[in-house]
């Protein structure tokens, strides 16, 4: 149980519909089905199952001592990161000296996974991606989203922005779990000591998800791709994405925290948004103790360049973000 899942098109024909007749009208158990379907492992049936929702003929036996078996200590907040560094189960098992499953199970504890979502992750790596899924990734990955080495994309946002997250989710929706919802996640603490429920998006593994990691991550860290962004499908959709993760307005004019991309990255963002969409930016520097020297510079657009990028985005921008534009660009909503 402890190897990581792995299901390819051979396993297709093993649908909730088969899997029901098979189990629940026939009476057959996981090994009988394995057998009868030529399936290596009774575990692959198992995981479908639960992948489907369907449950078990018996309850299992808890195990008691679990909690005391369990070597895994971490924090929530640690967790948080590590997840949002794009670390896997197994990564973080391996730097806190644990096994994959106590590690997973111990996510689960702190509500950062499911079952599901974990052990059936495989179940979308074949999912193809329709052009608005791939135009709002090119703009999201740029701002909040990040993608894993195997394929997973994953966000994070407050509370405040949980209807933002929910849009995000929606557009997803083919790459999650059927039964998948948000929970909202508590931090250990804040500054305030205040406890500050906040939201995490996480994907299933999907073989264009691991592609475009290849792409904006070549040497694990997050760059502006420009070459292969100048004949992607970025459009204004996309634009409109990186500006709700990323963008604010200071009265009418704009910006966009690109500081994690560096002097050269940001260099390459003001020609790539001046040939897509002729908007010109202006390289800007944030020189407050807090920003190292290679992540304290940021673009700029003055009031005649930001009304530009204004009407470019605002068909795209949902509800919940339109505080990031002028009145004036705000869509007219019925109720």
């Amino acid at each position: 149980m402890d190897k990581p899942f792995k299901i390819d098109d051979e396993y297709g024909e093993l649908t909730r519909d088969v899997l029901y007749q098979e189990y629940v009208a026939n009476g057959l158990n996981d090994s009988q089905i394995a057998k009868k379907y030529s399936i290596g492992s009774k575990t692959t049936v198992w995981r479908r199952r639960k992948f489907f929702g369907i449950p078990n003929r018996y309850s299992l036996k808890s195990n008691k001592h679990a909690s005391v078996n369990r070597k895994v200590i971490v924090s929530l907040d640690d967790a948080s990161r590590m997840l949002s560094d794009g670390k896997t189960h197994q990564e973080i098992a391996t730097a806190i000296g644990a096994s994959r499953i106590s590690v997973f199970r111990r996510l689960q504890e702190l509500g950062l996974t499911s079952e599901i979502k974990h052990s059936q992750n495989k179940l979308r790596w074949h999912a193809g991606l329709t052009d608005g899924q791939v135009k709002f990734l090119l703009g999201t990955v740029l701002g909040d989203g990040n993608l894993t080495r195997g394929g997973l994309f994953q966000c994070n946002h407050s509370a405040k922005q949980e209807q933002y997250i929910r849009h995000k989710m929606d557009m997803l929706r083919s790459l999650l779990p059927p039964d998948f919802d948000l929970t909202p996640v508590f931090p250990s603490s804040t500054k305030e000591g205040a406890r500050h429920p906040a939201f995490h998006l996480r994907t299933q593994q999907n073989e264009t998800l691991k592609s475009l990691y290849v792409v904006f991550y070549p040497n694990g860290v997050k760059v502006f791709p420009y070459e292969y962004l100048a004949v992607s499908m970025f459009d204004a959709s996309s634009l409109a994405y990186w500006y709700m993760d990323d963008g604010s307005r200071k009265g009418n004019s704009a910006e966009l925290a690109t500081y994690g991309f560096g002097f050269a990255g940001n260099a390459k963002i003001l020609a790539f948004l001046k040939e897509r969409f002729g908007i010109v930016g202006v390289l800007a520097e944030d020189n407050s103790p807090a920003r190292s020297p290679d992540a304290k510079h940021y673009i700029r657009f003055n009031k005649d360049e930001a009304t530009k990028l204004f009407a470019i985005v605002a068909p795209h921008i949902v509800a919940s973000m339109e505080y990031k534009i002028p009145p004036e660009y705000r869509i007219v909503r019925s109720g």
